[in-house]
């Protein structure tokens, strides 16, 4: 989906809001899942893409991981 996502970010830009997309975030000791929670707590607004899979299912267990 990274054709949507670049699209999504300029619109966002075009209508004068600042977009933050998790590929955006640097290397930090705050784990990823706090940062994104973090950034959540800060938006005005909250758009999520999502694909029609995410994340790994571990065969063994069913267990999904996003990371």
């Amino acid at each position: 989906m990274e054709g949507e996502r670049a699209a999504l970010r300029g619109l966002i830009r075009a209508v004068g809001h600042t977009p933050v997309l998790f590929e955006d975030f640097s290397a930090q000791t705050t784990p990823s899942r706090q940062a994104c929670l973090d950034a959540l707590d800060s938006a005005d607004v909250c758009i999520f893409l999502l694909g029609p899979s995410c994340g790994h299912v571990f065969p063994e267990t069913g267990a999904i991981s996003n990371t």
